[in-house]
């Protein structure tokens, strides 16, 4: 994870939190690299002891315009090994001597990104960053810049919008944000949004308790929104910036010390406490802030001992039914078909009363990796190169109404455990597109499926995924399989890329959706024809009564105000029921 630490002002403590943070991940056996990227005014090397007479960013950004290969590994120095595994790396802003201002002043940003493709480079430094370290920390530079630009839309996961108690900080760091985003979503890479966490630095609390509280519960106010892309519903604003705020202690003012080194985080009152709550939000990747409120030891313990996601073991005894519902994904490339799929174990974690159990060791590992990549590490998974399958047996709670409840039309009070085990096979995108031995293996395992989950991209193209259908339709009528000369099967019809906000705004401009809530499935069919998104072959080539519209967020974030995945278990909750009452 790339977490980058920002102020709109200078003077709010930014590099001081952020060189705490990073001692403390890895005393808990993180691998960290802090990156002084505050090249106009660098300073991060102090907090560290470590001489700035080697290359850093600056000179390595020169020797790549230069037509040169940076060498960044090189630039890095040692600053700290612990005894638990982890580490502390830091790459300087630059060669502290003579020409350092003029070499800062001479990198032409917009040509290097234009004429030179800097950000591919740069997208190339950060998958070598993510391979080698847990965690890199950047230095961001303060204000509206080029650099500030790079550092908050195109490399962090996080931005720690570091803030102090007045409205030119408070407003400015917010509006940022803002911009960071709209960056982010324009970026010509495939990535997640990049999440906020709001830090009210340097409040003094001691002395103006009443002052302090006003404006703890201003920013509140004012980082609702972006409290909201990973809150859980029902944790407030409120409780998250008490917890996170960093405290104003003056001995601290003096020099570059790092409390963390020497003070234990138990004590309230000290501010290493304050920075083992930041380190354990980011450690564990912003994820469960509502443990965080309801114990806030407990939280820093688990990021503490490694956060990793627990091994789910296989069921010990399977359902009584006989066999799994057979569900095949279909859809074309980079519609969002094996992220959805990988999404659905981070769903079921969060739904009351759900679970998701592995019935083979293949599923156990996608599970564990699902997890890891998306609530972890917050990347996408790989693209499907070969078919895989996956076996998961999945446990929920669902509404039981009674006749009372259907006549008075209210809410169920009564809910009933389902479940339901599913064999899900994930083709590559690729094989429904082009004729041959792929597309061959592809429809020789769709013969053997009970239900189809097709997924329709609404920002790229989805042309040419239907082509295979006629082969599919000749298959299945050599073996008598056809309902009223049509594919038997039951579709689920998902759009989606719901996280993307110019796709959430459409729905909302057209009625088909509120603010902050997902398109509800007995709208979804109409969004999708007034969108232009259902297919002529579908309704040719299928049953209509076996096709369902599901609008999904496999992500969370944009109209969603959630960085929870969203309705991406009801199409496969679909499939299941249906094909089960449909058997004899």
């Amino acid at each position: 994870m790339i977490v980058t630490f920002y102020s709109y002002k200078g003077g709010v403590g930014r590099s001081f939190c952020l060189a705490n943070v990073g001692v403390i991940l890895a005393r808990w056996g993180y691998r960290v690299l802090c990156v002084d990227w505050d090249l106009e005014a660098p300073g991060l090397h102090q907090y560290f002891t470590a001489a700035a007479d080697g290359p850093g960013v600056v000179e390595l950004i020169h020797a790549f315009a230069n037509g040169e290969s940076p060498d960044w590994d090189g630039a890095e120095i040692s600053v700290e090994e612990t005894a638990g595994g982890g580490s502390l790396s830091l790459v300087p802003a630059g060669r502290l001597d003579d020409g350092y201002p003029e070499r800062v002043q001479r990198l032409d940003w917009e040509a290097l990104y234009r004429e030179d493709d800097l950000g591919s480079h740069l997208e190339d430094v950060r998958d070598r960053w993510a391979e080698r370290y847990d965690f890199v920390l950047l230095d961001s530079r303060t204000g509206v810049t080029d650099i500030g630009g790079i550092c908050t839309a195109q490399l962090p996961d996080l931005l720690a919008l570091c803030f102090v108690a007045n409205r030119q900080s408070l407003d400015g760091a917010a509006d940022v944000a803002r911009r960071a985003s709209i960056a982010r979503n324009a970026l010509p890479y495939e990535r997640f949004r990049v999440l906020t966490l709001p830090l009210l630095a340097r409040l003094d609390s001691r002395e103006e308790y009443h002052l302090a509280a006003r404006w703890q519960a201003s920013a509140a106010e004012a980082m609702q929104e972006f409290y909201d892309q990973w809150v859980p519903t029902g944790v407030g604003a409120l409780s998250l910036i008490e917890q996170t705020t960093v405290p104003h202690v003056p001995v601290w003012s003096f020099g570059e010390e790092i409390p963390a080194r020497t003070e234990r985080g138990s004590n309230p009152q000290l501010v290493t406490y304050t920075f083992e709550t930041i380190a354990a939000l980011v450690a564990r990747h912003l994820t469960n802030a509502d443990e965080l409120v309801r114990s806030r030891d407990e939280y820093v313990r688990v990021a503490r001992q490694g956060y990793d996601p627990a091994r789910p073991e296989p069921p010990s005894d399977p359902p009584a039914w006989s066999d799994d519902v057979r569900i095949a994904m279909w859809g074309p490339p980079r519609s969002g078909k094996t992220t959805l799929l990988n999404s659905l174990a981070l769903a079921m974690r969060a739904e009351p009363g759900g679970s998701i159990t592995a019935v083979d060791e293949s599923a156990l590992d996608f599970i564990v990796s699902a997890e890891r990549d998306l609530a972890g590490a917050r990347q996408f998974p790989a693209a499907t190169a070969v078919s895989s399958r996956v076996r998961l047996q999945v446990d929920r709670s669902i509404p039981d109404p009674t006749w009372l409840d259907r006549l008075l039309r209210r809410p169920p009070r009564r809910r009933r455990p389902v479940q339901f085990r599913i064999d899900v096979l994930d083709p590559p995108g690729e094989a429904f597109l082009v004729a041959g031995s792929a597309q061959t293996e592809v429809l020789n395992s769709l013969v053997e499926a009970d239900g189809l989950l097709l997924t329709i991209d609404p920002v790229g193209g989805n042309a040419g995924y239907e082509e295979f259908l006629p082969r599919l339709k000749l298959m299945m009528g050599e073996r008598g399989r056809l309902i009223e000369g049509r594919l038997p099967y039951y579709v689920a019809v998902c759009v989606t890329k719901f996280d993307e906000p110019l796709v959430a705004a459409e729905a909302v401009q057209r009625g088909l959706a509120e603010r902050g809530e997902i398109v509800p499935d007995q709208l979804a069919e109409r969004y999708m024809e007034s969108a232009g998104l259902i297919p002529y072959a579908l309704k040719s080539y299928f049953l209509p009564d076996r096709i369902r519209y599901f609008v999904t967020s496999a992500v969370g974030g944009g109209n969603t105000g959630s960085g929870q995945p969203r309705n991406v278990v009801e199409p496969f909750f679909w499939l299941a029921q249906q094909t089960r009452r449909s058997q004899p």
